[in-house]
């Protein structure tokens, strides 16, 4: 008889008297979790798209960046210097161009690495390799290393280094260091934190107030941004400088004034971690608990939307919560990166049901099926993406879908897919956790015992999960996470079928080799309310949320041509003839349609795997507004008129036109 039972949480490891405290469990090294069915198509064409061309098409990419040519100072760029047309009006400006080293690279190879081990992208490969050469090159006498350019910057107090953007290279870093074992890296880590520990408090991170520059002030509002790398390399050189900086970050963040809740959508997806990375140091869980408080708060005034966003198009303002209200490409990536490191402190199941929703739901939406471009901002209620103006914090081009716009999100996208596959297995002392669900296949040791695990699956468009494990050295045991929407499904494992009805966190088999175990979850169409935003209500089918589905026309705007000569296209997206309907509550909604899921892309209105029949009427007086943008859900019950329609609705992540919260009447 197959040993099966249930546990809320994974459970805690004992402290090994290292001086910080060990994650509950910790993700697989880049390329031991590999994606397969849908998902591959996915990382081919993230590879493939605008993203690895970005060197043609990027102004900060061209070879003579900084993080390439480390020796350039800000005087010799500034002799350079000449306008260069901003995206979205203007020109670049001069500083901007003379630090030409700051965040887009650092994003860019964060992504670009990561789709390169995983797909093999020989383009990205080879860009990548003359990075990671270039800066163990630059590396200095006392630990600094990367551009000149960052080591010097202008502030109050005199020149202080610009050490954030050395912290998104410090992620891709610790990758290489997984990949190739190569101590010059660990070593090239462990020397840079030494010297920001050295630095004189006053040009360690000033508060925000003292920089001359905008740029230069991001380092404070994301100060803690390396702290688990920090963690991570104490462990594994023993070096108690690290835990020294790690303690003045905290003080940091601390101390700035908007630590409570920051406005900026991206800085809050990354500070949502902030507190409880200091629990490694105390073990106190107050610190996972304010975390999880913070973004709760946030959510419940901020998240009352589907798709895990947040109404932040860059920033949040008072009485702009709707679901209309924009997120930003960048914080989509960030928030599974807070999510993720969330459940390494935790062996919570909560933070993969919030990782599936953002990318199932919002992600694919801010792309081209093709990823041939991107856009800023992603709404639920989205019916129209063009170059004008929107009820947005910015204005300006932020919704059409271009190659050469959106600076920093089309730089910092390509992690979005590795960021969740990422989410996808964990390991702990004594067995394997299997979290965010999707087809792929890892490998990895527990303990000293080999094991693999095969998912074979078309999750998150049908609900069956089947595990292929070999663990050539003895059985190890396997958590399964159980979804929170899951209605009573089965784990099928060693001729036994156990219900689920009921239960909550992890389903635990003990998983011998050559096992086949299946983990079949249950869902039927629900209506989830959103009080906040006047009772609207949307429509979820366990981890999808679902969008009106309308005939889009695709507009080509602008055809651009890059360094290389290859031409990308501009695409404004609008539905036809919109309907904005309220949803009959007294109808059920049924699943009217499935089709087999398309390796290429699902994420399409007519390649979506599964479709659903609503009955609704059309809201008299709701529509576009004046601002261009859809107007706010009109509270329910709404004035209607004409006969019953009926709706059919596609997942929300299939829709680049989209309406995905409806008033509601009752018949």
């Amino acid at each position: 008889m197959k040993q099966i039972d249930f546990v809320k949480k994974i459970p805690a490891p004992p402290r090994d008297g290292a001086g910080i405290v060990p994650p509950v469990m910790t993700p697989l090294p880049l390329g031991s979790v590999m994606p397969d069915g849908w998902l591959r198509g996915q990382f081919t064409l993230s590879a493939d798209g605008f993203f690895s061309h970005m060197d043609d098409i990027s102004y900060f990419m061209q070879e003579g960046n900084g993080w390439l040519k480390w020796q350039k100072t800000a005087d010799e760029y500034r002799k350079e210097w000449k306008p260069v047309p901003y995206w979205n009006g203007g020109y670049m400006e001069e500083y901007h161009y003379a630090r030409s080293a700051w965040e887009e690279q650092a994003y860019w190879l964060r992504g670009a690495y990561r789709l390169a081990v995983i797909t093999g992208n020989e383009r990205l490969t080879r860009i990548c390799e003359d990075y990671f050469e270039a800066m163990l090159a630059s590396r200095r006498p006392d630990g600094y290393f990367g551009p000149e350019v960052l080591r010097e910057i202008d502030s109050d107090v005199g020149k202080i280094p610009d050490i954030w953007p050395h912290f998104v290279m410090a992620d891709v870093l610790t990758d290489r260091y997984d990949v190739t074992g190569d101590r010059r890296v660990l070593d090239l880590l462990n020397g840079f934190f030494r010297f920001c520990d050295g630095l004189p408090e006053e040009k360690l991170i000033p508060p925000r107030s003292e920089y001359w520059q905008w740029q230069g002030a991001i380092q404070m509002d994301r100060c803690c941004d390396a702290l688990p790398v920090i963690h991570r390399v104490y462990r594994l050189t023993g070096d108690r400088a690290l835990l020294s900086l790690s303690e003045k970050l905290y003080k940091k963040w601390r101390e700035d004034k908007s630590v409570r809740v920051n406005r900026h959508v991206v800085n809050f997806a990354e500070r949502i971690r902030y507190a409880a990375q200091r629990y490694p140091l105390t073990g106190d869980r107050a610190a996972i608990n304010e975390s999880k408080r913070m973004l709760r708060r946030h959510m419940l005034k901020w998240g009352q939307m589907p798709g895990g966003l947040w109404a932040a198009d860059e920033n949040t303002r008072r009485g702009k919560h709707d679901p209309r209200q924009g997120t930003e490409t960048c914080a989509m990536s960030e928030a599974v990166k807070s999510f993720t490191y969330m459940a390494t402190l935790t062996g919570e199941s909560e933070w993969a049901d919030r990782s599936e929703d953002l990318m199932f739901n919002s992600y694919p939406a801010s792309h081209t099926p093709d990823y041939k471009g991107l856009h800023y901002l992603t709404a639920d209620n989205q019916p129209e993406l063009d170059g004008s103006d929107h009820d947005y914090d910015n204005k300006g081009m932020m919704t059409r879908y271009s190659a050469f716009a959106y600076r920093c999100c089309q730089h910092n996208t390509g992690m979005a897919w590795p960021n969740f596959i990422t989410s996808s297995f964990y390991k702990t002392a004594d067995g394997l956790v299997s979290m965010s669900l999707m087809p792929c296949a890892a490998s990895t040791e527990v303990g000293g015992r080999r094991v693999t695990a095969d998912v074979a699956t078309d999750y998150p468009f049908d609900l069956t999960v089947t595990y292929k494990i070999k663990a050539p050295d003895g059985p190890v045991p396997l958590y399964i996470r159980i979804p929170s929407w899951d209605g009573g499904g089965a784990i099928e494992a060693g001729g036994e079928t156990v219900s689920l009805d009921g239960k909550r966190g992890f389903v635990r088999v003990t998983a011998a080799d050559g096992d086949v175990i299946r983990a079949v979850f249950k869902a039927e169409p629900s209506v989830r309310r959103f009080p906040l935003n006047n009772d609207c209500v949307c429509v979820d089918l366990g981890p999808l949320t679902f969008s009106l589905k309308y005939d889009e026309e695709w507009i080509p705007a602008e055809v651009r041509t890059d360094e290389a000569g290859l031409e990308w296209t501009d695409w404004d997206v609008k539905a036809k003839d919109p309907v904005f309907p309220a949803l009959d509550l007294s109808e059920k909604i049924k699943i009217s349609k499935r089709r087999p899921v398309t390796e290429d892309t699902p994420f399409t209105p007519d390649s979506a795997p599964v479709e659903l029949t609503a009955r609704g009427y059309r809201v008299d007086g709701w529509g576009i507004g004046d601002d261009n943008t859809v107007m706010p859900v009109p509270p329910s019950p709404p004035a209607v008129k004409g006969a019953p329609l009926k709706l059919t609705l596609v997942p929300l992540g299939c829709m680049r036109a989209r309406l995905s919260c409806f008033p509601h009447v009752n018949g």
